[in-house]
């Protein structure tokens, strides 16, 4: 899963980690900062309850596949091994695709390099083996 920094609340613009580890999981979130901690406090609880009202995207990938939730808060399994969100997710995806599907950090660094709301720095994160 990779990611660029960026974030932008309205009144403030700056960098910060967009990627967690839950549960085995990686979790990727774009939208409202406000409503992160909610959301990844209802994974790390296990999903039992019913999602928080959010207006967030995340994308959550496992071993089993990718999870894409949207503000319906009811997650969709993704049938493709590409996904993005947030602003700079069209742009993301044609890159990738540009490059052959080969090499995703590149296509995000070149998302950063002509999208005013993405910035690196890029980051990468792999699921662990079990």
């Amino acid at each position: 899963m990779v990611s660029d920094s960026a974030f932008n609340d309205g009144n403030c613009v700056g960098r910060m980690r967009k990627i967690w580890r839950v549960n085995g999981s990686l979790v990727g979130i774009a939208g409202n900062l406000d409503e992160f901690g909610p959301f990844l406090g209802w994974l790390k609880a296990g999903m039992q309850d019913r999602p928080p009202k959010l207006s967030l995207s995340a994308l959550v990938l496992s071993p089993s596949g990718i999870l894409h939730f949207a503000a319906s808060g009811v997650p969709f399994a993704v049938q493709s091994r590409c996904e993005a969100i947030g602003s700079g997710a069209m742009a993301a995806k044609s890159a990738h695709e540009a490059l052959g599907f080969t090499d995703p950090r590149k296509a995000v660094q070149i998302v950063c390099k002509h999208d005013q709301n993405s910035r690196g720095p890029v980051r990468v994160y792999k699921l662990r083996q079990t």
